[in-house]
């Protein structure tokens, strides 16, 4: 969940401010993205092992 309000923070400053349109922030944005997307990643597989059906 912190990475993603991390991201969307990045985010908002990139579009909005002038001095923060820069390639190096625009890396650290995208290293943040492939952490949320690698979190969610994560989340979804470990979550698909724990269901177990009973019959």
């Amino acid at each position: 969940m912190l990475s993603m309000l991390v991201f969307i923070a990045y985010l908002v400053e990139f579009l909005l401010l002038k001095d923060a349109a820069t390639q190096t922030f625009f890396v650290l944005m995208t290293i943040a993205f492939t952490d949320v997307i690698g979190g969610f990643t994560i989340s979804i597989r470990s979550a698909g092992r724990d269901v177990s059906i009973e019959l």
